[in-house]
């Protein structure tokens, strides 16, 4: 009888590792949906398994159920997350909690946003930078930012802190809270971290020229890291996008993108 019942346990750990095996993720084919789906994605560093993606083009279109279908399947291998003025809510917490490499997670604009919602993600441990600017995130969510392991800035302008929860957050040493008050504001927005930006030529090419390296490290239409292989010359000036819808945006109206580049 012994005999019988480790061989039916050995046939159900076989039984269970292939189920495992069969709920693999096909990276090709995720990464292949995100790009039909116009989301910005990409691996920031060669030598790291983690990647980037950029929801801005499609933001209005994405609900809990379309970020879970785009984003869960990766959850594991987000590093950075822009999610700004998407449609998601409570339902994302589920994939947004397993997302335990992210760094960087910008909510900018979300309405689904609360102080709920963000006690829950302030505790993934590598989360970095926090932007909760224009949300419903305000002082009730202080104790948890305070108690994030890994918090180092975020963002809260036109969101529901008061100065009173700014204050509280200023008293913890290393965390930098921005309630708007600042005059670079708005830029810190969609600052991203500068190892971000993909100026790094693909496997097997060589580096880009210095006078073919973009003037800009973010992208001016969507705010998004530059990719140094789509350009345009501007008034002399090489400047750089993220996709290859960008630049048309910008070509059809660029005085009103030109702020974005800074002076000559």
């Amino acid at each position: 009888m012994r005999c019988i019942a480790a061989g039916a346990l050995a046939a159900l750990c076989v039984a269970c590792a292939s189920t495992k095996g069969a709920a693999a993720v096909d990276h090709a084919a995720q990464l292949d949906l995100l790009r039909a789906a116009l989301v910005h994605v990409e691996r920031p560093d060669p030598a790291s398994a983690l990647y980037l993606a950029d929801a801005s083009a499609v933001a209005s279109s994405i609900d809990d159920a379309q970020a879970e279908r785009l984003f869960a399947p990766l959850a594991a291998e987000w590093l950075d997350l822009s999610l700004a003025r998407t449609r998601i809510g409570t339902a994302s917490l589920a994939w947004l909690e397993r997302c335990e490499k992210l760094e960087r997670l910008d909510l900018r604009g979300c309405d689904g946003v609360d102080d709920a919602f963000v006690a829950r993600i302030a505790r993934l441990p590598h989360l970095s930078e926090l932007v909760l600017a224009g949300t419903r995130a305000g002082d009730g969510c202080v104790d948890a930012l305070l108690a994030a392991p890994s918090l180092r800035r975020v963002w809260l302008w036109k969101s529901g802190a008061t100065g009173a929860g700014l204050a509280r957050l200023a008293t913890r040493a290393g965390l930098l809270a921005d309630g708007g008050s600042k005059p670079d504001s708005i830029a810190a927005e969609v600052e991203p971290k500068p190892e971000f930006v993909n100026l790094l030529p693909p496997p097997g090419e060589s580096p880009l020229p210095a006078t073919q390296v973009p003037i800009n490290v973010d992208c001016p239409v969507s705010g998004a890291p530059v990719d140094a292989r789509r350009t345009r010359v501007h008034q002399g000036r090489l400047v750089g996008f993220c996709c290859e819808n960008c630049p048309k945006t910008f070509e059809a109206d660029p005085k009103k993108y030109e702020g974005a580049l800074g002076k000559p």
